[in-house]
């Protein structure tokens, strides 16, 4: 599954008892959701600054690419919670 699915998949789920299609699974609202999802990813393109230094701090211990990607994206987690 690329990036785009696994992003609009997420936001359907995450929005299914928020907006008037919710009863509707992805794949009948593949193009809206597939929308949403890079719409998301473009906005992610520009790290903030909290995930920058998660990355960094992974990136000095050797990190594995993925574990500084996890890393970047729970900073960023953590950030739209605040």
């Amino acid at each position: 599954m690329e990036m785009v699915e696994k992003v609009a998949r997420a936001i359907s789920e995450a929005i299914k008892f928020q907006d008037s299609l919710a009863h509707y699974p992805y794949e009948d609202r593949k193009e809206e959701m597939d929308d949403v999802a890079r719409a998301a990813l473009e906005a992610m393109r520009e790290p903030t600054e909290a995930m920058l230094e998660n990355g960094a701090a992974m990136d000095d211990i050797s990190g594995h690419p993925l574990d500084i990607w996890q890393a970047m994206i729970a900073a960023a987690r953590e950030g739209a919670q605040e």
